[in-house]
């Protein structure tokens, strides 16, 4: 009987080891098309049987980081969802179309903060939406199963002998009392499980998407008794001294799988030692343990320092003040051929006359000569955008142009347009 419940109780403490968290949430969270800050937006996506809650600590340390935006987090956590594999519509889908919208109205690409299973969320978002793949600047995943957890699939596989052999109790009191109930209610268990169909069938990180994976790696100071040694699994963590290749609950191995480096992202393997008495892997004190690595400086410093890369990698070139800069002849050649291009007309060359140049504006006359032979001449108005100028119209009369109406008044003097 003590057996039996050591499994249900592991199986809950697994269950719920995303339920000893900090008190704070961030602020606000992701509902709908949230709207854009003008920063680099973080969103961060919390594991199995977690809350937004799960980020206080690691959204707290990137608040003071200037230039990104903390405060949006991907609640699933209502009706129980965070216990459902990331297949689930209102998961996997609902992450994706919300980062979409986030992304198309952002001056930067979205960087994603994942934690454990929230990790397999993303892989399952890019799946929903490939149009992501080119729209998400950054993905950090901590913890997460890639190719599952070896936990999961012993828990998992005891509960299930337990059922069909009757160790101990009819095999009915024993799934009664919790073991198959647990894995009912938490449906996603059976797919964390390493080897797991639905592990196999979920898609690899795309190969243009930067990821920076985080894996813990503990290496236990105690041996604790073997009557306390429940699953085959963690008796690797009764050998002092040695690293034990896990967080307590996710293998470093799986959780550095599948991570190609883009330029951004890379692994990072986190080894540290138990403070603690290691009886069970998510009752340890260790800064690499699967849940405190939210909470670890080091962790935290790692993701900051991979930020600030991503903040100088992907800040928009603003728009160039106006200024008395003037195109040379070789610039009103391309924006004048681009211009005509759009319309279906094929140029050989654009000669332009004197230029007039001012706040970012340009007019200038404009012969050209077309690629059937013939020749028109004309003015254009010209505009600077970021570095490189654009024509924003051309004929032979601009005095009516709507362009002209807009353009300053300087330019509207030249153009006559009043």
């Amino acid at each position: 009987m003590k057996l039996r419940t050591s499994i249900v109780v592991s199986l809950s403490a697994l269950a719920l080891t995303g339920s000893l968290l900090a008190p704070a949430a961030p602020a606000g969270a992701i509902n709908g098309c949230p709207s854009a800050s003008g920063k680099l937006p973080i969103v961060f996506v919390h594991g199995f049987n977690e809350q937004p809650q799960t980020w206080a600590d690691m959204s707290g340390k990137l608040s003071k980081l200037s230039g990104v935006d903390v405060t949006l987090p991907f609640d699933y956590s209502k009706n129980n969802l965070n216990r459902q594999w990331v297949t689930n519509p209102a998961i996997g889908k609902k992450l994706a179309k919300q980062v979409a919208c986030l992304a198309d109205k952002s001056e930067y690409p979205p960087t994603i903060i994942s934690h454990s299973m929230g990790g397999n969320v993303v892989r399952q978002m890019f799946k929903e939406n490939p149009s992501l793949k080119s729209k998400v600047g950054l993905v950090v995943t901590i913890g997460t199963p890639n190719t599952g957890s070896d936990v999961a699939q012993r828990l998992v596989d005891l509960a299930r002998t337990i059922c069909t052999t009757g160790w101990f109790a009819p095999a009915g009191i024993v799934c009664e009392s919790g073991a198959i109930a647990a894995m009912t209610a938490f449906s996603a268990l059976p797919a964390l499980a390493t080897g797991s169909q639905e592990m196999k069938v979920l898609p690899s990180w795309p190969r243009n998407v930067p990821v920076l994976a985080i894996g813990g790696n503990i290496r236990p100071t105690y041996a604790p008794p073997n009557s306390f040694v429940i699953l085959e699994q963690w008796k690797q963590f009764s050998v002092p001294g040695f690293y034990s290749g896990t967080d307590g609950v996710v293998t470093t191995k799986s959780a550095l799988h599948g991570v190609r480096i883009n330029g951004l992202g890379g692994t990072f393997e986190y080894k540290c030692s138990a403070e603690a008495p290691l009886v069970l892997p998510i009752a340890t004190k260790a800064d690499c343990e699967h849940n405190a690595m939210l909470r670890s400086s080091t962790v935290q410093d790692r993701v900051v320092s991979e930020l600030k890369k991503a903040i100088k990698a992907y800040t928009p070139v603003a728009p160039s003040q106006p200024s008395n800069a003037c195109p040379s002849s070789d610039q009103i050649d391309t924006a004048v051929k681009q211009y005509l291009a759009k319309q279906g007309v094929e140029t050989d060359r654009n000669d332009a006359g004197e230029v007039q140049c001012g706040q970012g504006w340009a007019v200038t006359s404009v012969t050209t000569k077309l690629k059937d032979g013939g020749e028109t001449s004309g003015g254009a108005i010209l505009q600077l955008a970021g570095t490189s100028w654009q024509v924003v119209d051309l004929g032979s009369d601009l005095s009516d142009s709507s362009a002209c109406q807009q353009a300053p008044t300087q330019v509207r003097t030249w153009i006559g347009c009043g």
